[in-house]
C-alpha cells in the first residue's frame, strides 16, 4: 500500500507521539466523514486502528495530506439492505 502513502501509525511515531489540536480535530472530522460514507452504504467498519487509515500518497507531497483512505474492511459487516431494511 505504500502508494497510498503512511499510516496514522507511522506518522504518530514520525512526530514522537504528538499531534497539533487542530491536526487531531481535522483527522477526527474526515475520519467521520468515512465512517458515514461507509454506513450510508449499509455497512459497519469493525477494525479502527493506526495501521488502517493511510494519509497521502506516495510522494507524501503537502498537497497530498489531505487525502484520507480507510483501508481493511475484512471485518466489515453489511447491517441494511439496498432497500433500507435492516439485516436481522
Amino acid at each position: 500500500m505504500p502508494k497510498y502513502g503512511k499510516n496514522l501509525e507511522h506518522l504518530f511515531e514520525k512526530f514522537e507521539q504528538k499531534f497539533t489540536q487542530k491536526t487531531i480535530l481535522l483527522l477526527g472530522i474526515s475520519i467521520l466523514e468515512i465512517f458515514e460514507k461507509v454506513h450510508a452504504s449499509g455497512y459497519t467498519y469493525n477494525d479502527l486502528k493506526l495501521d488502517n487509515i493511510l494519509i497521502g500518497d506516495e510522494n507524501f507531497s503537502d498537497q497530498s495530506l489531505h487525502q484520507i483512505r480507510l483501508i481493511d474492511f475484512g471485518f466489515a459487516e453489511k447491517f441494511m439492505n439496498p432497500n433500507g431494511t435492516h439485516i436481522i
